[in-house]
């Protein structure tokens, strides 16, 4: 029974935290395209990378879209 306004700020600041490990996640990304090809072992950082920023991109989503439907909610709608 938390006001929709505390939901929101709570979203937004777990959407921040995870701006900058998904901003993180994609510099190692870039990091790790330009030495692919140097050693098989960065294949294997590379996939590990790729679940990260999948994992965080969903995070991002998530947030986004709880958002909106508190945002709705809160204007007596609810929307999917």
């Amino acid at each position: 029974m938390v006001p929709d306004e505390s939901n929101l700020a709570r979203i937004e600041d777990f959407k921040e935290r995870h701006i900058q490990n998904f901003q993180l996640i994609q510099m190692f990304k870039g990091n790790l395209e330009r030495v692919l090809h140097t050693d098989k072992d960065h294949l294997y950082f590379y996939l590990t990378v790729l679940f990260g920023e999948h994992v965080y991109k969903a995070y991002l989503d998530w947030a986004d879209e709880a958002k909106a439907l508190l945002a709705g909610a809160s204007n007596g709608e609810l929307e999917q």
